[in-house]
């Protein structure tokens, strides 16, 4: 994308959204978290527009709606380079960017707020190749409640064709309007352009037979009408459309979105508990959240001898030598199917994956797991494997974690302590947090751990 100037042609600006100011964010728990919230993307939209960025919100200007129940807000953008780096540069809070080839997702995140996002859509269409041309649209956006918004019809068209396009359905709080506008003949002229006449006029039929299941099933249909009729009308440019599409999403593989987190400490630091915490803290941060437990098991075997199966985890010796460089070699192996087959998909599309117990924990308490032969191979396993974004080691005095659980006695778990503290220490990306805090304290001190991680990888990406 170039950054050069556009002109707005068509498009009239909201001079208050234009000349809007920061909100006073330490008010933030009085004002509430979803008033807030609104008052940042307002504040979103008038840094695109002073940059000179055509802009509209997709959905109509009810704004506090989606950001009320969780939801994310869609702004249509002619130029998201600038429009992502003008949000950066003056709206608070930010935590992470997750770039697709047709959307990217600036997300937020503080105490006060909690998590929401932000969706700057690049073109309304399927895999780069659009069903609405996006200058035209923004030609006809308009002024509601002081934001831009698209018109009613090509809102309309988007609320239909994105979710049906993209995921197969059509959204239920869409559906009744949809069937308005088709009644009124308001969608024809714009369904015919993308699909073609007949394809149109199926899609517009079901609709108006108000068969749902109907026009779900023929996304498919769709799909394949929307991508013959740009190819035979822009041959070259869908061809690298779809490239692009292709080309970025392989990306996110390599280089994911998504944020790995290693949860450590002794029995009864509140490892488990806090992983459960963080599918609500981090809710608006991150698209999910996946918990992984010592090993993703791919690989199928050893479950007889889990680590976390018995009361007393120390009761048998350890293994020798040769059995236990086979059960580190098992795991490391498992570590990078597990990766590949089961994490990597998730983390491209912006997943939090919460490691409850890890191979980091075998360099601290090995008897455990009943390794033998040395510190050297658990020390050479956990480097081998996929490394984790952040490693948070839950520090809790004895007499607290002995009242939730005991499963070692009180000089093996002093040392276990100090173990992790030195781990949390030394580790490149080790964080060491209070974990005698109450549950949703110390999640939201993980989720600020988070996002400071997050941000020295964002600087580290954009320099």
């Amino acid at each position: 994308m170039h950054s050069t100037e556009r002109p707005m042609t068509g498009f009239a600006p909201c001079h208050n959204i234009a000349q809007g100011r920061l909100p006073n964010f330490e008010l933030a728990g009085s004002r509430g978290a979803t008033q807030v919230r609104v008052a940042m993307v307002r504040d979103a939209l008038a840094a695109i527009t002073r940059q000179g960025v055509r802009c509209a919100v997709v959905h109509g200007a009810d704004i506090e709606e989606p950001l009320a129940r969780g939801g994310d807000v869609d702004i249509l953008v002619d130029d998201p380079v600038r429009a992502v780096w003008a949000i950066r540069d003056h709206v608070p809070h930010f935590a992470r960017e997750q770039a697709r080839s047709y959307v990217t997702g600036l997300y937020f995140w503080s105490v006060d707020t909690g998590g929401f996002h932000v969706d700057l859509v690049h073109n309304l269409g399927w895999r780069g190749v659009p069903f609405l041309d996006t200058d035209e649209v923004l030609s006809r956006t308009q002024c509601a409640d002081g934001l831009p918004v698209l018109c009613q019809e090509d809102m309309l068209t988007a609320e239909l064709l994105l979710s049906l396009l993209w995921g197969g359905f059509v959204k239920e709080r869409y559906w009744s309007r949809v069937q308005d506008a088709v009644m009124r003949r308001e969608l024809d002229s714009r369904l015919e352009r993308a699909f073609g006449a007949r394809a149109a006029r199926a899609l517009v039929n079901l609709i108006a037979c108000g068969n749902r299941s109907g026009v779900e099933a023929l996304s498919h249909a769709l799909r394949r009408a929307l991508l013959r009729r740009s190819v035979a009308r822009q041959p070259l440019h869908s061809t690298m459309a779809l490239l692009d599409f292709v080309c970025t999403e392989l990306a996110l593989r390599v280089s994911p979105p998504g944020f790995t987190l290693v949860l450590l400490g002794p029995d009864g630091s509140g490892k488990s508990t806090v992983a459960s915490q963080l599918a609500t803290t981090a809710r608006g941060l991150f698209n999910d959240v996946t918990r992984v437990h010592l090993r993703p098991r791919v690989l199928r075997g050893l479950e007889h001898d889990s680590v976390d199966t018995v009361s007393n985890p120390h009761e048998r010796p350890p293994r020798g030598p040769l059995i236990s460089w086979t059960k580190l070699a098992f795991f490391v192996v498992d570590y990078w199917l597990g990766h590949v087959l089961r994490l990597a998909g998730p983390l491209a599309k912006g997943t939090l994956v919460v490691w409850d117990r890890h191979l980091l924990d075998l360099l601290v308490d090995p008897t455990r797991a009943r390794l033998g032969g040395g510190t050297w191979a658990p020390r050479l396993a956990q480097r081998l494997v996929p490394q984790p974004d952040a490693v948070v080691v839950l520090d809790v005095p004895r007499e607290t974690a002995f009242s939730r659980k005991r499963e070692v006695a009180p000089e093996e778990y002093d040392r276990q302590r100090a173990a992790y503290r030195r781990l949390a220490a030394e580790h490149a990306r080790g964080v060491l947090i209070d974990g005698a805090l109450p549950p949703e304290q110390v999640s939201q001190a993980v989720v600020s751990a988070i996002v400071s991680r997050m941000a020295g990888r964002n600087r580290w990406r954009c320099s």
